[in-house]
């Protein structure tokens, strides 16, 4: 099975919701209590549109996006048939606003995401515990530990790489780094982990 994943952070909202090329199965018919003022009989349907995030326009309208709630711990499927057996499960998670990550397993394989963590409070057990012997954790390594800004929601690579080894992640992908950082530098962190971790780069692709 092939699975071409695009995960949207709604931070801002404090709602679990994104972007799929195939519906959802909903959870309520009801639309979320912060689009309530949208006209969305009117709206365009390449568009998606929020208070808090602006509109974010997919100007090529190739995709059908639809936006349906999601609920932490509640385990969903995509709908028509797109990944046939694959469940996905979300977690409650810790940046400014409220944002989800998500464990995508069809019964072989599985994937953590958490992008737009930050490992406060009791963060760190929790994500534990939801990506517990996933083998794949796509990992929030906006910063290193020197640059960290606490609580603006992100965290370090180098959290990623201990977190991964105390969860019993097989592998770990760095990404959403800061834009303050150049490739270059990016290429120098990727040397100090010494392969113990894989840092993402355009046009990647990882097999699980």
């Amino acid at each position: 099975m092939a699975l071409a994943l695009v995960a949207g952070g709604c931070a801002g909202s404090g709602k679990g919701s994104g972007p799929s090329e195939a519906p959802l199965e909903p959870v309520s018919s009801q639309p979320l209590p912060w689009w309530e003022e949208a006209d969305w009989e009117g709206a365009e349907k390449n568009s998606a549109v929020g208070p808090d995030l602006g509109i974010e326009w997919f100007k090529d309208g190739r995709a059908r996006i639809l936006f349906h709630e999601v609920r932490g711990g509640r385990p969903f499927q995509l709908a028509g048939g797109a990944a046939p057996g694959l469940a996905i499960t979300a977690l409650e998670g810790s940046h400014p606003g409220g944002c989800f990550y998500y464990r995508l397993e069809d019964g072989v394989r599985s994937l953590a995401y958490a992008l737009d963590c930050e490992l406060s409070g009791d963060m760190e057990p929790r994500l534990a515990d939801f990506a517990r012997g996933a083998d794949l954790l796509v990992w929030d390594a906006s910063f290193t530990v020197r640059d960290k800004k606490p609580g603006w929601g992100h965290a370090a690579w180098e959290e990623g790489q201990a977190f991964g080894v105390s969860a019993g992640v097989k592998r770990v992908l760095m990404t959403h780094y800061s834009w303050e950082y150049t490739d270059q530098f990016i290429h120098s962190q990727e040397l100090l982990a010494g392969g113990s971790c894989i840092f993402a780069k355009e046009g990647m692709v990882i097999a699980l």
